[in-house]
């Protein structure tokens, strides 16, 4: 959806409807938690994971840590991390990880299924770039997955209401909506294809997850904590 191909007008009411049709129509629950979606987007293919460290080393003990999951079904799966102390702490695990920076103009010489970015993408003040890496490192009809913390969340908003200043996590630089991402996308030459919310750990209870899908149709997206967005290599124009 490249809005610039019908108007030189960012707030156009007829252009904005078209873009709310779109971003309508490539919108869906999933019935997956993030971890469980992470690990089904890298089975049987070569992925490329950036911010593979989460944080600090303590996080790879713990229940529900993204990498190993994806270690599990993966074909090939290289990690890549500009925390020097945690990417050292995974090598002594046995994973392959190499230490960069995800928003410069390195290439690791290597082309992927997939390259998966799990909850970077606000931490970074170089959105483009973090974009333009990953575009590298895809092959022709390569894809990246993206996941971010949804700024619509109900807590974040009744947080950002009631008990301001709203402060999320210390090194948040930015919430990236789905227009947000749709227009990062335009700019670097990809296409946005799809944005899931995932219903997370209610799949586990029948009513959570009742709760959240009849939601979704009522009130939007206010029940769901992430959005994952699928990338693709090749802008299409819409």
């Amino acid at each position: 959806m490249d809005w610039t191909q019908v108007t030189d007008d960012p707030l156009d009411p007829e252009v904005r409807g078209s873009i709310e049709a779109y971003i309508k129509r490539i919108s869906a629950v999933v019935d997956a938690s993030l971890e469980s979606y992470f690990s089904d987007a890298a089975a049987g293919r070569s992925v490329l994971h950036v911010g593979c460290c989460e944080h600090a080393a303590k996080y790879m003990q713990a229940a529900g840590w993204k990498h190993r999951s994806m270690a599990e079904r993966a074909d090939r799966l290289l990690g890549v991390d500009i925390n020097e102390p945690a990417v050292s702490a995974m090598r002594e695990l046995g994973y392959e990880v190499v230490c960069a920076d995800a928003t410069s103009d390195t290439d690791l010489g290597e082309r992927f299924d997939r390259v998966i970015i799990g909850d970077v993408i606000e931490h970074v003040g170089d959105l483009e770039g973090l974009l333009a890496f990953s575009a590298r490192h895809i092959k022709a009809d390569g894809e990246i997955v993206i996941s971010t913390p949804n700024p619509f969340f109900a807590r974040h908003v009744l947080t950002a209401w009631f008990r301001r200043p709203m402060i999320a996590n210390f090194e948040h630089v930015s919430w990236v909506t789905e227009s947000n991402m749709l227009e990062l996308t335009r700019r670097a030459g990809l296409t946005l294809k799809a944005i899931h919310y995932p219903v997370g750990n209610s799949h586990r209870s029948g009513t959570k997850k009742l709760i959240k899908n009849l939601g979704y149709k009522i009130i939007g997206t206010a029940l769901f904590t992430t959005n994952i967005y699928l990338v693709g290599g090749n802008q299409e124009r819409g």
